[in-house]
C-alpha cells in the first residue's frame, strides 16, 4: 500500500516537500527493490548521467517483511531525499535533482499508471 503526502496537492510534486509511505503485506527481498528502482529510473529519467546519482539511495534498500514501512521524503528547501525503514533512518541524498527519484512512481512511465493516478488524486 502506498500513500502520498504533499504540502499543497494542487501544486506540482516537483516543486515542494513530499513524502511517500509504502507498507508491505508480504516479504520482498532487497534485490527486488534495487532492480525495480534502477529499471524504473532508466525508464523515466532519460539523462543517463542522472541514473548514477541515485545509486546511494537505491543501495540503502533492505529486505522487508509483512508489516514493514518504507518512508521516502523530499525536502525542497534543502534538496534532500531521505529514506527510512520502520522509522529508522537509512540515509539521505542531497542534490538539486534528488526529487527526480519520485519519477519511479510519479513519472511519465511509472511503476503503475493506476497507482500514480490514485496517489495524485
Amino acid at each position: 500500500m502506498a500513500s502520498y503526502f504533499a504540502q499543497n496537492c494542487s501544486q506540482s510534486w516537483e516543486k515542494q516537500n513530499i513524502q511517500m509511505d509504502f507498507s508491505y503485506t508480504q516479504n520482498i527481498p532487497q534485490w527486488a527493490f534495487k532492480r525495480a528502482a534502477t529499471h524504473l529510473l532508466k525508464r523515466n529519467v532519460k539523462d543517463a548521467k542522472i541514473h548514477a546519482l541515485f545509486n546511494p539511495i537505491t543501495d540503502l534498500y533492505r529486505p522487508v517483511r509483512s508489516g514493514d514501512l518504507y518512508r521516502l521524503k523530499y525536502n525542497h528547501a534543502t534538496q534532500t531525499l531521505s529514506l527510512s525503514l520502520n522509522q529508522q533512518s537509512l540515509g539521505q541524498l542531497k542534490h538539486p535533482l534528488a526529487q527526480q527519484y519520485f519519477n519511479i512512481w510519479l513519472g511519465p512511465q511509472p511503476f503503475s499508471a493506476k497507482l500514480k493516478q490514485q496517489l495524485l488524486n
